[in-house]
């Protein structure tokens, strides 16, 4: 069986992973959403589009340090 610190250690591992894909996923999804509010500016929709895109954007930066945080948590345990 293995020890609750090796399950530990394989969860952080998945969420890192995890991170790191969404990472240029919610960026492309930010630049689709941006291009869509640009394309039909006349829309109703047009602000809910650069909302989304915005609040992707401000994920995407923060996946960074979330990432930076786990790293060390997984190279550095206490």
């Amino acid at each position: 069986m293995a020890s609750d610190f090796s399950l530990f250690n394989t969860v952080l591992i998945w969420v890192y992973w995890g991170l790191l894909v969404c990472l240029p996923l919610f960026v492309l999804l930010g630049v689709a959403q941006l291009l869509l509010a640009v394309i039909q500016w006349r829309s109703e929709k047009r602000t809910v589009r650069l909302k989304r895109a915005g609040v992707l954007f401000v994920l995407a930066a923060l996946i960074p340090v979330a990432l930076l945080g786990l790293w060390r948590g997984l190279r550095l345990p206490s």
